[in-house]
């Protein structure tokens, strides 16, 4: 059986992984959404310049 201080520690533990987790998914989405931006900004760069 778990303690209260085990499950504490758990909590605590799923708590940071999931911080994390977050962090790196919200890091991924900006450079996603930046790549987007760029490469749109290009297509009407070259549709108009063409």
């Amino acid at each position: 059986m778990a303690t209260l201080v085990d499950l504490v520690l758990y909590a605590i533990i799923v708590g940071l992984l999931a911080l994390l987790l977050g962090a790196y998914l919200a890091d991924g989405w900006t450079k996603l959404e930046k790549k987007s931006n760029e490469a749109l900004r290009q297509d009407v760069a070259f549709g108009t310049g063409g």
